[in-house]
């Protein structure tokens, strides 16, 4: 063969191939099961085979395995055999998490749209047609492996998208025995075992399969026992302890968490899992044994550490990437079961919101063991404020949940706590204004280092800001003469601006005029006016009156109105009331909300990005609470000669 003859034939082969390709059916379709809820559900990323009858054929062919998309949806071109070609599917219950078995038997289950009715048979007439075969399945038989599946694949891309970026074990996909005896995860075929009672309740399917997770990427050791949450056992002997507790309290934080993330799960009446209700009140009746010990309980703790802060002093929320990741991580401990105690000291040792955290699992009678964790370097990553204060007397900083390491030099009479995130990590620091030496220190959240150094003064006051808007508070002094100076993060960063020397008059500073730049407001007491200019903006000097001109006002600038930019206001002792002015020119609004002797701490307590009124009574450590959103909180901490330093 001469090479030209050779170049005409792979040509004319390349031509003929084209030709075969153009001349193909398309399978197409949108393929959902009834959900327990009555609703429609796509049978997502599903396997499933295109069997084909062609003219005079006895048997039918299985000429195509595809799969659905995200939607249900099926979109796949298959070579066109000749006119008056019988095209059928077979939808099976199985993806990439889950194979799940046809009910009491070992093969996985399919289903070909149009049962339990008339299957549905397309028939070609061109080449180039389009066959639907749209169809949701009506039946319990088809629903109840179609809804294992996708539960437990919602669940698998779930727990995919929360790994610790360490981790390199993969997921596997489980087989589902779907059976009419128990409903259990099988440690030994490495299978979830469930039965009909259960098949339509997402969250037991999820509880069951977190098992599996348990084995897979963390750690597990099977205990077979019967277990409402509180009491567990096996052959009537009590299995109670802290690795079962672990085990199943886990297996029902997860389905929560999967819910609150996609929103995809469905209940049931009958569940093998402990529903939300349940874990916003865990307790269990009187035991000897410790809560940690007790499923419920622990299933309730970490559930506290996922759902909205809407209980007194509870304010992490939405932490289950951490949760998953020490899971993932920390707790792949091999053939046993972790405990509660295991997982409170991994997160300790991420550096993870200590005080708070331990707040939190208190509320739940849970306690870690050993010495307890109670210093850290710095306020916890929650972006609520934590009630706090400073004793100088120790030089010791404690915050509710926890105790922050004190300063090595020991305190000094008049230091002014000056806590902020001067390192930009997002945490803050703790830090003083000595003024007997005009110094600051400053202890890093980042490593607990600490710097110290002296500026200014030692009549300056502090008046800490983020002043040039890259994250990092800067340190500044305010002198009486009206003279701002900032420092900024290096000598080159340095600032000075001078106002009116008021006598009397109280510096504050923030986005008080609305253009995203810093402002300073002096406040004078003797008239109840702000004296405002803007530091890196334009415009002259405005003086809104806030205050009625009590000797003893306090000013307590904050974003009250979800505004996002601060406003001015005032605290009256005399009368307890905050007044709050929403924009300059508007209308001040006073709300009571103090007695005689207490001291305003308005901060963001519960983490909206607002500020809220509160007040602190040095004489017995109390603190009240006003929410924006209605709330009302009391809590008792702090002793007379304490400093409350409210931060996040």
């Amino acid at each position: 063969m001469s090479r030209t003859l050779r170049l005409t034939t792979l040509a004319t082969l390349a031509l003929a191939t084209t030709a075969a390709a153009a001349h193909a059916e398309t399978i197409r379709g949108v393929l959902r099961y009834t959900d327990a809820d009555g609703s429609a559900k796509p049978i997502r990323n599903a396997k499933v085979e295109v069997w084909r009858l062609r003219p005079g054929a006895v048997f039918w062919s299985n000429d195509l395995t595809t799969a659905t998309d995200g939607n249900g949806g099926l979109d796949a071109p298959i070579g066109f055999v000749g006119v008056g070609t019988k095209t059928a599917l077979r939808v099976f219950a199985t993806n990439d998490a889950a194979q799940v078995m046809t009910q009491d038997l070992l093969v996985p289950f399919y289903r070909e749209p149009g049962r339990p009715g008339t299957e549905i048979q397309r028939t070609t007439a061109t080449a180039g047609d389009f066959l639907d075969f749209t169809f949701t399945f009506p039946d319990a038989w088809a629903n109840n492996h179609f809804n294992i599946a996708d539960a437990i694949k919602w669940a698998r891309d779930y727990a995919q998208g929360r790994r610790d970026p360490r981790e390199t074990d993969l997921i596997n996909r489980v087989d589902v025995h779907f059976n009419s005896l128990n409903t259990y995860y099988d440690p030994i075929l490495h299978a979830v075992r469930l039965d009909p009672t259960f098949a339509m309740d997402d969250f037991t399917v999820v509880h069951e399969y977190t098992h599996y997770l348990e084995e897979s990427i963390g750690s597990f050791y099977g205990i077979a026992s019967i277990h409402d949450g509180c009491a567990a056992t096996t052959a009537g002997v009590d299995v109670r302890g802290p690795g079962l507790a672990w085990m199943e309290g886990f297996a029902s934080y997860l389905p929560q968490a999967v819910q609150r993330a996609t929103g995809a799960l469905v209940g049931t009446p009958v569940t093998g899992s402990i529903p939300a209700g349940t874990l916003e009140n865990p307790a269990c009746p009187p035991t000897n044994l410790p809560p940690k010990s007790l499923e419920r309980p622990v299933a309730g703790a970490l559930f506290d550490l996922l759902d909205d802060p809407n209980e007194p002093f509870d304010q992490l929320a939405k932490r289950d990437v951490e949760i998953f990741q020490i899971f993932d991580r920390e707790l792949d401990l091999g053939w046993t079961n972790p405990t509660f105690d295991q997982f409170g000291a991994a997160w300790i040792a991420r550096g993870l919101d200590a005080p708070q955290f331990l707040q939190s699992i208190g509320a739940n009678g849970i306690f870690l063991a050993g010495p307890a964790p109670t210093e850290f370097v710095a306020y916890d990553h929650a972006p609520a404020a934590n009630v706090a204060v400073y004793r100088s007397s120790d030089a010791r900083w404690y915050v509710l949940g926890g105790e922050l390491a004190p300063f090595p030099w020991g305190g000094v009479a008049n230091d002014i706590p000056v806590p902020a995130d001067y390192d930009g990590d997002g945490l803050t620091d703790l830090a003083i204004r000595r003024t007997a030496d005009a110094t600051w220190w400053v202890k890093n959240s980042a490593n607990g280092t600490i710097r110290t150094f002296t500026q200014g003064i030692a009549t300056d006051r502090p008046l800490v800001a983020d002043y040039d808007g890259d994250g990092e508070d800067d340190f500044a002094l305010f002198r009486a003469n009206g003279q701002l100076t900032v420092f900024g993060d290096t000598a080159l960063e340095q600032r000075t601006f001078y106002s009116f020397a008021i006598p009397g008059g109280i510096p504050a500073v923030g986005d008080f005029i609305g253009d995203s730049k810093p402002d300073l407001a002096i406040y004078e007491p003797s008239t109840g006016a702000f004296w405002i200019t803007s530091l890196f903006g334009t415009g002259g000097w405005s003086f809104p009156t806030v205050g009625r001109a009590f000797a003893d006002d306090v000013p307590v600038v904050g974003d009250y109105t979800l505004g996002g930019k601060q406003e001015l206001a005032v605290y009256e002792p005399s009368t307890g009331n905050f007044r709050v002015l929403p924009f300059i020119g508007g209308t001040v609004t006073a709300t009571w909300w103090g007695v005689t002797g207490e001291r305003p701490v308005p901060a963001d307590y519960d983490g909206d990005g607002d500020t809220d009124m509160a007040t602190w009574n040095p004489s017995n450590g109390w603190w009240y609470i006003r929410t924006n959103t209605g709330g009302l909180r009391s809590q008792q901490w702090g002793t007379a000669g304490d400093v409350a330093v409210p931060a996040p």
